[in-house]
């Protein structure tokens, strides 16, 4: 018996003596570290969670020297233009993968202040340039901090060139305020909101450069899938250079 107590205490004092210890990189130097660990694991699946666990070590670290305000007051740093550099790249089950019809290089979300935000990403499979255009709607969750709502509510794809050198950050804009006429829709409209449903978002840690936050469909925090995403501009539209 002595011989066990012995033993457990050993452990926790080990334990206790690791995670006490300070952290030696500062907050640009972990979300550096970060973003070049997504940008290793950039367009891989990941089926035993392993890549996601190794950069929630590092995004742990961050938010111990750099804690986050409520998503409440951070919606301001939340809006504008963003890059996925890691993330879930297979939306049609749980098994992590990879769904060639996405081109992982340009994954893009485009985020308005006044509630809504979309998903733009080209399709790599089609012979013609044909880029999605996924709406959602959120908004603040009442008894969960730091979760936004979001509910799925268009999806369109252009089809072809839009022209006069706009890129994918501009086609948010343009779709919803019907500019392009190239633009049609992917999957009607209201079967998008009745049967694409919604999920969550945990946003966890927002600044000026980049921001992580955990996607889970239909509410269900318990599947989470970690987003690494890093804030662009002007992102052109190769094809049609």
């Amino acid at each position: 018996m002595k011989i066990y107590i012995i033993l457990f205490l050993s452990l926790f004092v080990y334990r206790t003596s690791i995670y006490s210890q300070p952290i030696s990189q500062s907050r640009e130097d972990l979300k550096k570290n970060i973003l070049l660990l997504a940008e290793k694991y950039q367009g891989t699946g990941d089926p035993d969670l392993q890549k996601q666990k190794e950069l929630e070590g590092l995004v742990k670290q961050l938010l111990i020297v750099s804690p986050q305000e409520p998503v409440s007051k951070r919606l301001d740093l939340i809006e504008g233009s963003w890059q996925q550099i890691w993330g879930p790249y297979d939306y049609s089950s749980d098994n992590r993968g990879v769904e060639p019809s996405i081109d992982v290089k340009n994954i893009y979300q485009v985020v308005f202040k006044d509630g809504y935000y979309y998903n733009v990403n080209p399709n790599p499979l089609k012979k013609e340039l044909t880029i999605g255009l996924l709406r959602g709607e959120y908004w603040l969750d009442t008894e969960r901090e730091n979760v936004l709502n979001v509910k799925f509510t268009k999806f369109n794809v252009v089809r072809g060139c839009p022209g006069n050198g706009i890129g994918y950050l501009e086609l948010p804009f343009l779709s919803e305020t019907k500019q392009i006429s190239n633009e049609f829709w992917f999957i009607p409209g209201f079967v998008v909101r009745l049967f694409f449903g919604g999920g969550s978002l945990r946003e966890v840690y927002t600044d000026k450069d980049i921001r992580i936050t955990y996607g889970s469909e239909q509410n269900d925090l318990n599947k989470n899938f970690i987003f690494i995403l890093k804030r662009v501009a002007n992102i052109p539209i190769n094809f049609c250079k």
